[in-house]
């Protein structure tokens, strides 16, 4: 089934058609080394230039972060709960490429949040999510209901309660505390 998905590069934002053939696009994603889109749109970050092309290759590590698009219940479980675990809700503020996120992380009880990201699958849900960028001379905030970034290349995360302590230049966009209720 084709589905539409935006997705988040280092220097660009990409959109275009992906062929999903698992009912998650998390498990999709973290299955496969090369993501095809179909009728993508390239978006460069420096100058806002669009490019349409009629297919795209992308690298797994090229690709920093995708929009998960609206919670199914077949994306969490099944009907039944039968496949849900217990979790806890943290919420996080983190540094990917040239985008600063903030959301919810879902952790085991007892687990430190993303304790285990750099060895486990790449991508990982923030759910109730908010991803900030500059795009042609401007800052792009959108929220999303569950942002996929890749875990392996987070660069910092931090509390989204605690004091805004990333490392990032001037010029780039980043969260405060207040900026973490969405």
């Amino acid at each position: 089934m084709l589905t539409r998905i935006q997705g988040y590069a280092a220097d660009c934002t990409v959109e275009g058609e992906f062929e999903l053939s698992e009912d998650r696009l998390r498990e999709e994603l973290n299955r496969q080394d090369q993501i095809v889109l179909l009728k993508a749109t390239l978006t460069r970050l420096t100058d806002g230039s669009r490019i349409s092309l009629p297919r795209v290759v992308l690298n797994q590590e090229e690709l920093l972060a995708v929009d998960g698009g609206p919670m199914r219940v077949s994306a969490l479980g099944d009907a039944s709960g039968s496949r849900r675990l217990h979790t806890v809700r943290h919420r996080r503020r983190a540094r990917v490429g040239p985008y600063s996120v903030v959301g919810s992380i879902h952790e085991r009880p007892g687990v430190a949040p993303l304790g285990g990201m750099r060895t486990s699958s790449p991508f990982v849900v923030f759910t109730e999510a908010r991803i900030a960028f500059q795009s042609g001379g401007t800052t792009e905030v959108r929220d999303v209901p569950a942002l996929l970034v890749n875990g392996r290349l987070i660069s910092w995360i931090g509390d989204a309660a605690g004091p805004a302590d990333e490392p990032a230049a001037d010029h780039e966009p980043r969260f405060t505390p207040a900026d973490a209720a969405i």
